[in-house]
């Protein structure tokens, strides 16, 4: 009987202890460990289409666009600049000899030169006839006996003359 009364005591002083006011919170303690990454969620529904957006800036002059849909073939462009001349060829096969002038009709001796370089000169015993420049648009420029075809001696011009005897 005593043993029970002193935990009846007992009892009773810690039921007494918890009834007193309640003191202040105290700190909240540090972070946990970051926890696994949880399965991913199911695919949402596909949003609706947006805006069109404005045009964007046009590209360098040149560069080549994406071929369009099959049968959206556009109208021709302007013709394109001409490109320079090429190389003047060689020099092609002697014609066949002319019929004869009019009986005691003195015979005219013409020659063709075509120079190889800007310009061309007839002999000392001829007399030039006609001069022009081949191989670009440039005129010939007349001197005395010749002619000459700008002053670039790297231009793929010639001189071509025609020269009589005198």
């Amino acid at each position: 009987m005593r043993i029970r009364l002193l935990l009846v005591v007992a009892a009773a002083l810690s039921v007494a202890a918890c009834s007193g006011p309640v003191g202040p919170q105290g700190p909240q303690g540090s972070a946990g460990a970051q926890g696994a990454k949880g399965d991913a969620g199911p695919k949402g529904d596909t949003g609706a289409a947006g805006p069109v957006g404005p045009a964007g800036p046009a590209g360098p002059l040149g560069a080549q666009g994406i071929a369009g849909a099959k049968g959206d073939q556009g109208p021709p462009g302007a013709a394109g600049p001409t490109g320079t001349a090429g190389p003047t060829g060689a020099a092609g096969p002697q014609g066949p000899k002319g019929e004869s002038g009019p009986t005691g009709a003195p015979a005219a001796a013409l020659r063709v030169v075509l120079s190889g370089g800007i310009t061309a000169e007839c002999g000392a015993d001829e007399i030039m006839i006609s001069a022009m420049c081949v191989g670009g648009p440039v005129a010939a420029t007349i001197g005395e006996g010749g002619a000459s075809c700008g002053s670039d001696t790297n231009a793929p011009l010639k001189a071509r003359l025609v020269c009589a005897k005198k």
